[in-house]
């Protein structure tokens, strides 16, 4: 099995019944695909990048995971936004999420900086 299909993307206890309703939503109109698809692009993004082998995917995985853990609500695909659509608690999102990461020495410094304003 390779490790970028490995485990489920959401811990099933803490976010089954906002999938089912995400999905519900997500069939109502285009914007809301939209929505719901911004978010399962970060989503897939962290957890298929947890353990990054190569510079785009740890890229990818900060991208994604500061956008996850950014709670500002300045533009209107900010995740906040996001999950006050879509009906999730923003907490329980980030906590089902694998979104803790040591970045290695062997990074490239705008790689440090970046995880470091993730943080």
């Amino acid at each position: 099995m390779s490790r970028r299909n490995s485990g489920p993307l959401f811990h099933p206890l803490s976010i089954l019944v906002p999938q089912t309703v995400v999905r519900d939503l997500a069939r109502r109109s285009p914007e809301m695909r939209l929505v719901v698809a911004i978010l399962e692009d970060a989503v897939r993004a962290v957890v298929r990048n947890r353990d990054p082998r190569y510079r785009r995917d740890e890229l990818e995985f900060l991208q994604a995971r500061a956008w996850l853990l950014d709670d500002s609500r300045d533009w209107p695909f900010a995740f906040a936004n996001l999950c006050d659509w879509l009906g999730l608690d923003m907490s329980a999102v980030r906590q089902s999420l694998p979104l803790g990461y040591a970045v290695p020495d062997s990074l490239p410094t705008e790689l440090h900086a970046h995880s470091r304003a993730c943080s």
